[in-house]
Formats: structure tokens, sequence, C-alpha cells
């Protein structure tokens, strides 16, 4: 029992997780320990901008505020209505982030065709050249051979 009690911290806090700054932490390490990488707030092939969905959806996380109860903490009424008005979020940032992927990979394959085709002419100009090259090696190798 004795173990427990000294584990704790004056004022009868309890010991942070490992890992975690203390509240009176310097900025720089609260930041540093805080913030997530760079790549979890972009979006693919951007160059670290959020899409408007995306920061609608950051906004709202930010703003959003639960109506309080008496009793049992906040209301379940609104929590409901909350998550209603995420999902909607969330939906409306898929059907942009699936609009925007659409029109890149058609974009890709346009121009994948168009390395394709020319790809194949250039194969078709080498093939004609090497049979070419290949009529003159057997026309040169059946003639009698000239002595120098």
């Amino acid at each position: 029992m004795a173990e427990g009690r000294n584990r704790r911290r004056r004022g009868g806090e309890r010991p942070l997780p490992q890992g975690m700054p203390p509240q009176n932490a310097a900025p720089q390490y609260a930041a540093s320990q805080n913030t997530p990488p760079k790549s979890h707030t972009q979006t693919a092939g951007s160059a670290g901008t959020m899409s408007a969905e995306h920061e609608k959806v950051l906004q709202w996380l930010k703003t959003a505020k639960f109506r309080k109860q008496m009793f049992g903490g906040v209301s379940e009424h609104d929590v409901w209505k909350k998550l209603e008005e995420l999902n909607a979020l969330y939906e409306a940032a898929l059907v942009a982030e699936r609009a925007r992927y659409d029109t890149l990979l058609n974009a890709y394959s346009k121009s994948a065709r168009a390395k394709i085709s020319e790809y194949q002419k250039s194969a078709g100009a080498l093939q004609a050249e090497n049979e070419i090259l290949r009529s003159q090696l057997q026309a040169n190798a059946s003639s009698p051979e000239r002595e120098v």
C-alpha cells in the first residue's frame, strides 16, 4: 500500500502514462510530442494543403460543443445529433476525394494510353528497320565475298 502512495504525485494527481508530456512542459517539448506528422494533415498528391471538406471537418472538431446535463455528463440526443453532423461532413469529404481521384485516374489513363501508342509506333519503326537490316545482312551473306 505504501508503494501506491509513493507513486502518486502531490495533490492527489495520478501519474501520467509513459510518453505523455507534463502539463507545464516547455512549449517546444509539448509541440514536438503532440503534433501529428505532416503526412497526417496532407492529402495524397497535395503540396501540404488540405481540401476544403477536410478543413470543414477539422474546424467542426475544434468547435464542437456538447449540451451538458445535470446527471450523466452530456445529452445523449445532442451527441447523436453531433455525430450525424460529423458523418455528413465526412461523407462530403469522401465524395470530394472520390471525384478528385477519378479525375487523377482519368488523366493518368489518358497519358498512359498516349505513351503506349507512342511506344507502339516506335516499336513498329524499329521492327521495320530491323527487317531491312536483316534482309541486307542476308543479301550480303549470299553474295560472294570480295577479297581485298
